[in-house]
């Protein structure tokens, strides 16, 4: 889920919470919305700067274990424990931190499990403030030395998506009786597309009717569906006249920004590695180069790194080559939000006189999709090119567009007039265009002329019959025909459908359901079994009795300060700061240290713990060697839980 999501989901109790941090109080009093406040780069900055090295490490620890999978906190304290960074009490308080601060969000399962979660889309900007990838881009001389990998030509995605979204267009996606997507339509859709199935079958993608529908197909459905171009409705996938309009108004980069983000959130974000490396690859510059290995730190896993890469290459966002022997990569296209100055495509197309329309990279997908109505498609390539046809202008006729329409869009998207020739062949195939059209009527038949000759003779009705055929039938407007029925039904003659009628059959609620289950519920079409949206958020937030039950109960100097104890008194400590799995501070002769305890062992009266000394040295962190202390050892003692001053007052 994404911070935007998250932070429209959030309990108000817990949002007022959020609101009251510092580094975010101080934003929203400036007029910030709490989830631009979040999703800034500069308040993560800011947030880092200031917060407990604890907390740091613990999201550090979350962002490379899990990114943005959910996690249980329990998973969370065993990575802390086996990596030696933190004790269970200290990870719970941070974690609670992390909350607070908007950083991580929480929800509950059914039967009341608390799974944590880093929103999808601030995986990158945590992993480029806390992980960034080390070392710069190739000199300027390597880069002269980089041999690019032979490669077919690719489409940035938004061009190729494009045509797919298209092909929807004309011919919607229409679902069988058994809930799985008719063929040839879906074939239409991907005849086009230059990715395939296999360079997405590391993705390992599940969606309804998978068996029949290939792999790009369903990329280009559920990237659709997010975006809002295309829509779910009775029984069919088609294209969204409203989502369609506010797509086509982004300038092309910003279209491919977009679809880089769904690329990130929903194909790298079920696996941590492939997202750390997909998140490492968007957090460098384009047009520069690096080497693959830079990458390596990161994700700690080369073949997925490799297989990032390649998608994006697939997607005609980035190049790959080899230097000196080294895999190494770079971006062709800026990935990011363009700024508002920048966000505009301006080009213009070139008219032929013999009609050829050829378009350069930089023509709005506005233009595109005009010519797509107008024109004949010829060529997609890194120029496209159309042709003005006959048949091209039956088809824009057919689309509701005149010769007029057409001429003012050529000139204005060429920036000037028509060649002569363009002209006169638009005007000649115009001609008898529009001069006749087929219109959608109702016969109205009837038993008799006796009858037929009352209905017309009724007031009412007589308005509503367009012209009468024979001496029994009547011409009935479509659009009147529900007004028809209702006087008919008025006046004792109620309609009934005429047996050789015609329908077009939709399969039932139940077949569909059972054959694709999302089909109506899901944002997309691809089945994302790590998605948290299924879950409801997490109406609580901990207390400091929450995070450590009982600790009211304890007297108070157990974690104030070191004191001696009766010996019965150090194993009833001892045990309570095992239940918290915190550590406990002992001391004896002007030393003290930190003890991990982990269970205490028993043989008749007498007692030990075992455990684990902590370093006092951070650098010494890591698997600690476990020992036996005895009572006696303990002379003096406390129980070591971070400050939790900012939870008693929740």
């Amino acid at each position: 889920m994404n911070i935007e999501a998250s932070v429209r989901r959030l309990p108000p109790s817990i949002r007022r919470l959020i609101e009251t941090e510092p580094s975010v109080l101080r934003r929203i009093t400036q007029g910030d919305s709490l989830e631009r406040i979040l999703r800034s780069v500069d308040w993560a900055s800011s947030w880092l700067q200031h917060a407990d090295d604890t907390v740091v490490q613990m999201l550090k620890l979350i962002i490379l274990r899990f990114a943005g999978i959910a996690f249980e906190p329990a998973a969370l304290s065993r990575a802390a424990e086996e990596q030696g960074i933190a004790t269970g009490a200290e990870v719970r308080v941070a974690a609670a931190r992390l909350r607070r601060s908007g950083v991580l969000f929480a929800v509950r399962k059914s039967w009341g499990d608390r799974l944590l979660y880093v929103p999808t889309d601030m995986v990158a900007v945590w992993q480029s403030l806390l992980m960034p990838v080390e070392g710069g881009p190739l000199t300027e001389q390597e880069s002269g030395e980089v041999r690019v990998d032979a490669y077919a030509l690719r489409l940035p995605l938004a061009l190729e998506l494009f045509t797919a979204w298209h092909s929807v267009y004309l011919h919607p996606l229409t679902v069988t009786s058994k809930g799985t997507l008719q063929r040839p339509p879906v074939a239409r859709m991907t005849a086009n597309m230059r990715v395939t199935a296999e360079e997405l079958a590391f993705l390992s993608l599940t969606y309804p009717g998978h068996e029949q529908v290939p792999a790009h197909a369903a990329l280009a459905i559920d990237f659709g569906l997010c975006c809002g171009v295309l829509r779910k409705e009775d029984g069919a996938i088609r294209v969204s006249e409203s989502g369609l309009q506010s797509w086509l108004t982004q300038p092309i980069c910003t279209a491919d920004a977009r679809l880089h983000e769904l690329a990130l959130t929903r194909f790298s974000s079920a696996d941590a590695g492939l997202h750390m490396a997909a998140s490492a690859v968007h957090s460098l510059p384009p047009f520069q180069w690096y080497r693959a290995e830079q990458i390596v730190p990161i994700c700690g896993d080369r073949q997925k790194i490799d297989d990032w890469l390649g998608l994006l290459q697939s997607f005609g966002w980035l190049e790959k080559g080899t230097c000196k022997g080294q895999s190494v990569f770079r971006k062709n296209c800026d990935l990011s939000t363009p700024a508002e100055s920048e966000r505009e495509d301006s080009g213009l197309f070139f008219v032929q006189p013999d009609g050829e329309i050829v378009v350069p990279p930089d023509v709005c997908l506005a233009h595109r999709w005009l010519l797509e109505q107008m024109a004949e498609r010829v060529t997609i390539d890194a120029l496209f090119v159309y042709r003005l046809t006959r048949t091209a202008c039956e088809k824009a006729c057919h689309a509701g567009y005149t010769l007029e329409a057409v001429t003012e869009f050529l000139e204005r998207g060429s920036g000037e007039p028509l060649p002569e020739s363009v002209g006169g062949a638009l005007r000649d195939w115009f001609a008898q265009l529009g001069k006749v059209k087929l219109a959608q009527v109702t016969l109205l038949r009837t038993e008799s002329a006796e009858v037929a000759e009352r209905l017309r003779q009724n007031p009412e009705l007589s308005a509503l019959l367009t012209e009468q055929i024979g001496d029994k039938d009547f011409v009935v407007d479509a659009s009147a025909v529900k007004a028809l029925a209702a006087v008919l039904q008025k006046i004792g003659y109620p309609p009934s459908e005429a047996n050789d009628r015609t329908f077009i059959a939709r399969p039932d609620a139940s077949s569909v359901a059972q054959g694709a289950a999302e089909f109506a519920a899901e944002e997309g079409w691809l089945y994302l079994g790590h998605l948290v949206t299924v879950y409801e958020p997490d109406q609580t937030f901990p207390r400091a009795d929450d995070l450590f039950p009982g600790l009211s109960d304890i007297p108070a100097a157990w974690i104030r300060q070191p004191r001696a104890y009766h010996v019965s008194t150090r194993k009833e400590l001892i045990q309570r700061a095992i239940r918290w799995q915190a550590p406990v501070r002992v001391g004896g002769n002007g030393e003290s240290h930190t003890f991990i305890p982990k269970a205490v062992e028993e043989q008749g009266a007498e007692w030990s713990v075992s455990g684990q000394w902590k370093s006092e040295h951070p650098a010494a962190s890591g698997q600690r060697q476990s020992v036996v202390v005895q009572p006696g050892d303990f002379a003096e003692m406390m129980i070591l839980l971070p400050p939790l001053d900012e939870f008693e007052s929740i």
